[in-house]
């Protein structure tokens, strides 16, 4: 199989390894958790997930922002949850305050 063909992740030899790509994937919200901070400066940010399905990369990526959002004076964080499937964003919601509640700077 030609290179161009494969999986990005298995191109950088990463793809049997669960913790590798939490790691790649992790670090991808968190440099972009950091430019938001930097861009948006203090006050308070909206995250608006359309079409976010089990919202779970919209909740990493706000739990990234929060040590970011301190950092540069962001006040509040609100993250929307949108998706045609009602049950998906339901328990979405339900999961993304004890998760980032969990990450929240005291």
């Amino acid at each position: 199989m030609a290179n161009r063909d494969r999986n990005p992740l298995e191109r950088v030899g990463c793809s049997g390894s669960s913790a590798a790509v939490r790691g790649i994937y992790t670090a991808a919200l968190d440099t972009t958790a950091a430019r938001i901070a930097e861009q948006c400066g203090a006050g308070g940010v909206d995250l608006i997930a359309l079409g976010c399905g089990d919202a779970k990369r919209e909740v990493k990526l706000a739990e990234c922002l929060l040590p970011h959002g301190a950092r540069n004076n962001i006040q509040d964080i609100r993250l929307f949850l949108l998706d045609i499937s009602h049950s998906k964003v339901f328990s979405a919601s339900r999961r993304a305050p004890n998760t980032v509640a969990n990450r929240t700077p005291s």
